[in-house]
């Protein structure tokens, strides 16, 4: 038993580790995307331009 406590234990640790950096970018990747949002970057700004009776999308 004695054995397999140390490789049980450093398994346990990097999975751990895993599941915490798997989070962490989770959580960065959702704070650019809500930032992204907030300053208008991602959203498409269309203008119309006034053509006589044309109007372009630009």
């Amino acid at each position: 038993m004695r054995e397999n406590f140390v490789p049980m234990i450093l398994r346990e640790l990097w999975i751990s580790i895993n599941i915490f950096i798997g989070d962490m970018l989770e959580a960065i990747q959702y704070l650019v995307s809500s930032k992204k949002l907030e300053d208008g970057f991602g959203m498409v700004n269309v203008a119309l331009v006034n053509g006589g009776e044309n109007h372009k999308i630009m």
